[in-house]
């Protein structure tokens, strides 16, 4: 807890020496500290844009309060959250999780985040899934968190993924979530550019189908996340 609650704390500076840092709290409640620095040379810790991790990247330790980051992409190739890793940052509303991640050391998380809207799973990640930007494990049995403000549906513009939609009189666009389940299907029209849909906090699939002169189905699907 050495530097618990230390709301003046601007700047740090992990020595190159330093071969051990707790988990219980250390930077906790530092609220203008945007940013967690180690000295070169260290070989147990790193930092990756402020957010410090152990050395081979696989653990994420702490994340900045300060930070002025408001949507914060968790690392490809890492693969636990320490201990107390977010625990009131002022700027955060998206956690994105990586398709690597394995396990959560502290279930409470996110229970401490007064901005945070959203928690959004990577679609190949095989541990956890989101729905309505809260976090599940993959089965779904498990709430395991939940945002403080609760997630609400927004309105979405889609724009058939740089294909001219007034060629595609007919077409099919299906917007589904990453379990498969159709949330909204289109048959587009004369002159029709985009299409407007209202989706939660989440990870979706856009799957437009045409045919070409010869009447042969065609597919393109794109994967985008709503915050």
């Amino acid at each position: 807890y050495c530097f618990f609650s230390c709301d003046e704390l601007k700047e740090v500076t992990i020595p190159a020496g330093t071969k051990k840092i707790s988990e219980a709290q250390v930077f906790a409640y530092c609220h203008n500290l945007p940013a967690i620095n180690v000295e070169e040379g260290n070989t147990e810790y790193v930092s990756v844009d402020g957010v410090l991790f152990t050395a081979d990247r696989k653990t994420l330790m702490y994340y900045p309060d300060g930070k002025k980051t408001e949507i914060y992409f968790i690392p490809e190739g890492t693969e636990q959250l320490g201990r107390s890793l977010f625990n009131k940052p002022v700027n955060l509303r998206a956690v994105v999780i990586p398709a690597t991640l394995r396990g959560l050391e502290n279930k409470n998380h996110f229970s401490c985040n007064p901005k945070l809207e959203s928690i959004i799973v990577s679609y190949d990640c095989k541990k956890y899934r989101t729905f309505n930007g809260a976090l599940y494990d993959n089965n779904g049995n498990e709430l395991i968190a939940y945002p403080t403000p609760a997630p609400v549906g927004q309105p979405v513009t889609i724009k058939a993924m740089g294909i001219l939609l007034e060629k595609l009189v007919g077409s099919r666009l299906t917007i589904t979530n990453v379990q498969g389940v159709t949330i909204k299907e289109f048959t587009l029209e004369q002159n029709q550019r985009s299409v407007d849909v209202e989706l939660s906090a989440g990870l979706y699939i856009a799957t437009l189908v045409t045919g070409d002169a010869d009447d042969r189905a065609r597919t393109a699907n794109v994967k985008f996340t709503v915050f």
